[in-house]
């Protein structure tokens, strides 16, 4: 892929069902998520409530699709999801730079069991400040609190 080509603008409110439907995508086969009924709920979550208070960003082709998308509020990284054809080929780690420069995001939340999240925020300069084992939800979802230095 021809990464020039690539944009990264806000996403804006009639598109948060396409924004959802990559965070759907991105999540499929890994182990936090391997229940559907979680994601389906998730997935309401998101759209309802969620998406509507965070600065979202997508990073697009050339025809203006979302290829990827970072949430962020409080100048925290919520969520950071890549379709998995686009996966491994630096768009999270685009939208990661650009909230950090752009947005001064310098804290995040991430799943324990996710390992490539886990590397690709240690590798930009995020360190693990504590680890909580329930999520947001008060599931039995182990995950780190990152602070970017």
């Amino acid at each position: 892929m021809n990464q020039k080509v690539l944009t990264i603008s806000e996403i804006q409110q009639f598109e948060f069902p396409c924004a959802v439907q990559v965070w759907v995508q991105s999540v499929r086969g890994q182990k936090e998520w391997e229940d559907k009924k979680e994601v389906m709920s998730f997935r309401r979550l998101l759209l309802q409530d969620y998406l509507p208070t965070l600065t979202c960003l997508a990073i697009r082709n050339e025809r203006q699709q979302i290829l990827g998308m970072v949430g962020i509020a409080n100048k925290q990284v919520f969520l950071l999801s890549v379709l998995p054809n686009y996966q491994r080929q630096g768009l999270a780690k685009r939208l990661l730079d650009f909230a950090i420069d752009e947005y001064g995001a310098h804290k995040a939340e991430i799943p324990a069991k996710n390992e490539a999240a886990l590397a690709l925020f240690h590798a930009q300069g995020f360190y693990s400040v504590a680890r909580h084992d329930k999520d947001a939800l008060n599931r039995e979802k182990p995950w780190y609190q990152m602070i970017y230095f």
